[in-house]
């Protein structure tokens, strides 16, 4: 016996709130499973990165970049096409993520993070700690291209991570 998907109309019985929910139990379990898997971690170092024999502190590196990918992965990527295929159109406003005033926005943004940007650098100056333990992978540190992969790998992480808990999960 043949099952015909066209003819299996699941929406009729699930509400889209149900839909969300379910998917996003799903998808935070894959998260949770997988991310943080050591096979997968050295999978990826090896046959992605090429890295065969790291260097002290590169494993923390990569497991942290890979930690930070993924979790833009799971945490946006998947909810966001889920999301396209369940409100079609309407999931950028759906979501919040329609930019009303996009230039306000931008320039806000950048004057906030120039602002942090100074407030992290005398914080470093202030409170030697504080430059002792970030960034959390140290191999980080050896590098201006090096840095600059983590940052944005941990900037991706905050997008899924915003993105999941305060747009599809609301």
């Amino acid at each position: 016996m043949k099952l015909d998907l066209k003819k299996l109309n699941l929406r009729q019985y699930l509400s889209k709130e149900l839909l969300y929910l379910t998917i996003g139990i799903a998808v935070y379990l894959l998260y949770k499973y997988l991310v943080f898997s050591v096979p997968i971690h050295i999978f990826i170092r090896t046959k992605v990165f090429g890295v065969t024999n790291p260097r002290p502190g590169e494993i923390t590196y990569y497991q942290m970049i890979i930690w930070f990918t993924t979790s833009f992965f799971y945490l946006f990527i998947i909810p966001f096409i889920a999301g396209l295929i369940i409100e079609g159109k309407n999931v950028w406003a759906k979501f919040g993520l329609k930019l009303p005033n996009a230039k306000k926005g931008l320039l806000a943004t950048a004057a906030l993070s120039a602002f942090m940007f100074i407030c992290i650098l005398i914080a470093v100056k202030l409170f030697p700690g504080f430059g002792k333990y970030y960034p959390m992978a140290k191999f980080a540190k050896t590098g201006v291209s090096i840095f600059i992969i983590y940052e944005i790998c941990y900037f991706l992480y905050f997008i899924g991570w915003e993105f999941f808990f305060h747009s599809f999960m609301l």
